[in-house]
């Protein structure tokens, strides 16, 4: 069934929007129409004047036009053409000589007066495709094999000594990398490819690196580290903390001695530890840290150390390279006990409802006015003396119980009261709040 044809169908209509687009003129266009605007009515007005002087001194009008006509023709600039066209050349063959197709000489004028370029990130210039390329620790800059991302095992990441042994402080780095990281895995092994680019390249890197040291993937590694909790990524903060559960058999060597942890498991190899771990922008990050691991020892971060980690991002990104710094931290354990379970706080009173208020009416808040004089002296009041404190009576009536009146735990409240807008009458005999002067509210 054919319901629209030719300009009435989607393509039609596309193309008709694509065609009555009107070209918008080039700067140097409207410069030199100008320009010509401007010269032609010099000539013109030059021409006229000698023509008419030629009239009054000498009557014969041949004379007169031709000398008309060779005024005006004086003053239009000739060359005007040669030399736009050739200058517009000269730039673009400069241009091509820096990867630059230039298809229309006009706007190569118009790139030389740009002051910004603004481009999309990765994903329409490009096919939403990154790699780690670098990788900056210790002080040093390391390339990355980007041959094979998801096994990218080659390069100078391992102790001098033994060429099969990763530094200590280069896994801390893969393991944020994996950890601290929302790129998911599909069943056959390979990243979503629908993952943020950035976070792909990252884990890509990490994934070789834990297959070679832990023999396990990452979403298995990923297993292990249990996440307890994340702050996502946002463009105020330029980061991304995530805390995760660090097993026993999963802690690094010197990790003790770096982080201050005794052992105290008494025996029990089960126990966990929160390991806290950031990542976002080398400058926010850098400013977090008080600490550097280089070398597998912890040392100070200087202001002379903070500075050569900048100067190293600054000189990836020169090379149009994104840059992330990452960091992290395992707790102390005997502060931060995530083995301890939480406690489960069980209810002591029974949900209550007061009958007496209709189902479309709702609890509402109201703003409490209290004035700063005693009713009774009329003296004024500090500002301390002007908590409001809750006092129970006696007698109480059926529909405000400890667990359901508002104003039970509100023992110092400022200058506020939350009561309910039919419960809050004097003839139901409901809790009063008092100021702690003794002046009734």
């Amino acid at each position: 069934m054919v319901i629209a044809t030719g300009d009435e169908t989607f393509m039609g209509r596309t193309a008709q929007l694509a065609t009555s687009t009107d070209g918008e003129e080039t700067p140097i266009a409207k410069e030199i129409k100008d320009f010509v605007l401007k010269v032609s009515i010099i000539a013109f007005t030059l021409g006229i004047t000698f023509f008419v002087i030629g009239m009054v001194e000498n009557q014969d009008i041949v004379q007169n036009v031709v000398f008309l006509i060779g005024i005006i023709v004086a003053n239009v600039p000739e060359g005007l053409l040669a030399t736009v066209t050739v200058s517009l050349t000269l730039t673009a063959r400069r241009m091509f000589d820096k990867n630059v197709r230039v298809k229309n000489l006009e706007s190569v004028e118009t790139l030389g007066s740009t002051s910004v370029i603004c481009s999309d990130k990765t994903g329409t210039l490009t096919t939403n495709v990154m790699t780690c390329q670098h990788v900056f620790y210790d002080l040093k800059e390391c390339e990355c094999d980007t041959d094979n991302p998801l096994a990218a095992v080659k390069g100078d990441f391992y102790k001098k000594e033994n060429d099969a042994i990763r530094n200590t402080d280069f896994l801390k780095l893969v393991r944020c990398g994996a950890l601290c990281n929302n790129a998911g895995f599909m069943p056959s092994g390979e990243v979503d490819p629908t993952a943020n680019a950035t976070e792909s390249a990252m884990v890509k890197f990490s994934a070789g690196h834990v297959q070679g040291e832990y023999r396990i993937p990452v979403p298995e590694y990923r297993k292990k580290h249990h996440e307890l909790h994340q702050i996502p990524f946002n463009s105020k903060n330029k980061w991304q903390v995530s805390i995760h559960e660090l097993p026993q058999d999963m802690l690094l060597e010197n990790e003790v001695k770096m982080d201050g942890i005794h052992d105290h498991d008494d025996g029990n190899g089960d126990r966990k530890r929160a390991l806290v771990q950031m990542k976002g922008a080398p400058e926010r990050i850098v400013a977090l840290c008080d600490r550097l691991l280089m070398d597998d020892e912890v040392m100070e971060l200087t202001k002379e150390t903070r500075q050569t980690i900048l100067d190293g991002v600054m000189s990836l990104g020169s090379r149009g390279e994104r840059v992330l710094a990452l960091a992290e931290l395992v707790l102390d354990p005997t502060i931060y006990d995530i083995n301890v379970m939480e406690p489960i706080i069980e209810r002591k009173y029974g949900v209550e409802v007061d009958e007496s208020c209709a189902n479309e009416q709702a609890v509402e808040k109201f703003k409490v006015v209290v004035h700063g004089k005693d009713e009774d002296t009329n003296e004024e009041l500090t500002w301390d003396g002007l908590y409001i404190s809750h006092r129970r009576e006696s007698r109480w009536p059926t529909h405000c119980t400890t667990a359901t009146c508002p104003m039970t735990s509100l023992t110092r409240l400022w200058c506020r009261a939350i009561c309910c807008s039919r419960s809050w009458t004097p003839k139901r005999r409901t809790p009063r709040a008092w100021l702690t002067s003794g002046t009734r509210l």
